[in-house]
């Protein structure tokens, strides 16, 4: 049985089947892998039910992505712990409820390159998906941040400076609280209670 990643790309395979058959030209269409999904893409042990992903729409409606969406069917595959488990699209998904930096698009990296396609495949830096995870921040959401946050391309003032500036423009709660505990814990986690410091 197929592993998780190969269970996200196989989606996004049946996905651009799909869009590929309704004529749309290439590029017509980006996705942009958000939620656990793109977490594991950086940890390769954080599996999920449900793909998030954000879509950029060009020479097509968003409802009929979204109707598109809700019709694939889910993908098996191989849960480390649970055995056989299914991987489907959150048709429900949509980044204007949780905060993201605007400019999150400019530093998001193309991950699957083939032929010319409707459907490119991008995945965010990893300081914009940890932002992306600011507003709910339950405890997973908690470990995933500071996973996030350890990746090479990481830091934890850029991250800061960053999430500062798209709490300025979320329709949610002030994050400003929210910030200063992700900041705690960061410190806690690198055995630094009086400063930060970037990421190794």
């Amino acid at each position: 049985m197929q592993s998780f990643t190969e269970a996200i790309f196989r989606l996004f395979d049946d996905l651009e089947a799909r869009l590929a058959a309704s004529g749309l030209p290439a590029g017509a269409v980006r996705a942009y892998l958000f939620g656990g999904c793109a977490v594991h893409m950086y940890q390769r042990n954080r599996v999920s039910e449900d793909l998030d992903a954000e879509f950029d729409y060009n020479l097509i409606h968003r409802d009929d992505v979204l109707l598109v969406l809700s019709e694939l069917p889910p993908v098996a595959y191989d849960h480390p712990v649970m055995g056989l488990s299914k991987l489907a699209f959150d048709h429900r998904f949509n980044t204007t409820l949780c905060p993201l930096h605007m400019d999150y698009q400019d530093r998001a990296t193309q991950l699957k390159r083939a032929l010319p396609s409707p459907l490119t495949i991008w995945l965010p830096n990893p300081m914009d998906v940890a932002i992306s995870k600011l507003g709910r921040l339950s405890t997973v959401d908690v470990a995933d941040i500071l996973v996030l946050l350890q990746d090479p391309a990481a830091s934890w003032n850029e991250f800061e400076r960053l999430a500062t500036e798209a709490s300025q423009y979320y329709v949610g709660r002030d994050l400003t609280g929210t910030i200063a505990y992700v900041k705690l814990q960061w410190q806690r986690r690198n055995g630094d209670v009086t400063g930060t410091e970037d990421v190794e």
